[in-house]
């Protein structure tokens, strides 16, 4: 399966299709989703990469 040029990585472009459904679905909800899944993932990089003080 060939990735279209300018999508970006695989995972990332299934990010951007569920949000893509989200977003037709109910537009506050997957504003509030995606700000919650943001929220998690920058709380994940910063324990798992930066130095623990």
């Amino acid at each position: 399966m060939r990735k279209p040029i300018g999508a970006g990585t695989p995972k990332e472009a299934v990010v951007r299709g569920y949000m893509a459904i989200f977003l037709g679905l109910t537009p506050d909800g997957a504003f509030l989703v995606t700000l919650l899944v943001l929220q998690r993932a920058q709380l994940g990089f910063a324990t798992r990469f930066l130095p623990r003080e």
